[in-house]
């Protein structure tokens, strides 16, 4: 992805895919292969998922995608890109799916967050996306640098790479959103400090 000045936006939808990308490629040179549990868990998402949505592409990003995940302490962090909207049936099979591999995964699978944008949606950090995170179904924006990770060392697990999908986030992009998010969330958290004796906010950039 090339570096620029500027917003960035383009306004426009989730691109559409080109030709289908290998399993399990990662983007920007040869990173080690999950832990074995992790593998396994992404290979029975994967195929959850298949038989359960209109799935385009699944992307690892995070440590996961990295090289330096801790199986059983970091969060597996994935984008399925759907060819559209979820239905109300789909969405209850996405449920079913995330707390089945809860249930039998292990601590992997239980700390998964996934984020479900769809070719359809506008190009917008604020638009809200279905995501399962911390055990729930939910809606959340694909923030800007879950966007940019996978352009600059995602992990392709299924379908097209993000350059084929998602625009590209530019450095100025993502400057203001992290400056915005350590003023608006992290800054006012230090003033919280029974958040930091919860495993889940303790070394979160570790995860």
């Amino acid at each position: 992805m090339g570096h620029g000045s500027g917003d960035g936006g383009s306004g426009g939808p989730l691109r559409r895919p080109g030709r289908e990308a290998a399993l399990r490629t990662p983007i920007g040179g040869h990173r080690p292969e999950p832990p074995p549990a992790t593998a396994a868990l992404l290979g029975a998402f994967l195929t959850g998922l298949r038989e359960r949505v209109p799935l385009r592409a699944l992307w690892a990003h995070g440590s996961l995608a990295g090289g330096d995940h801790q199986e059983g302490r970091g969060d597996p962090d994935l984008v399925a890109v759907l060819d559209r909207p979820a239905a109300v049936e789909e969405e209850r099979g996405l449920t079913e799916l995330h707390r089945r591999l809860a249930a039998t995964g292990g601590p992997p699978a239980r700390a998964l967050h996934c984020g479900y944008p769809d070719a359809t949606a506008p190009d917008d950090p604020e638009h809200p996306h279905l995501a399962w995170a911390h055990g729930e179904l939910t809606h959340r924006p694909l923030n800007p640098v879950t966007r940019r990770e996978p352009h600059t060392f995602g992990l392709v697990l299924y379908g097209d790479g993000p350059a084929a999908l998602v625009p590209p986030v530019t450095d100025a992009r993502l400057t203001a959103f992290a400056l915005a998010d350590l003023r608006g969330f992290w800054r006012p958290a230090l003033a919280r400090p029974e958040y930091w004796l919860r495993d889940v906010w303790v070394d979160p950039s570790g995860c």
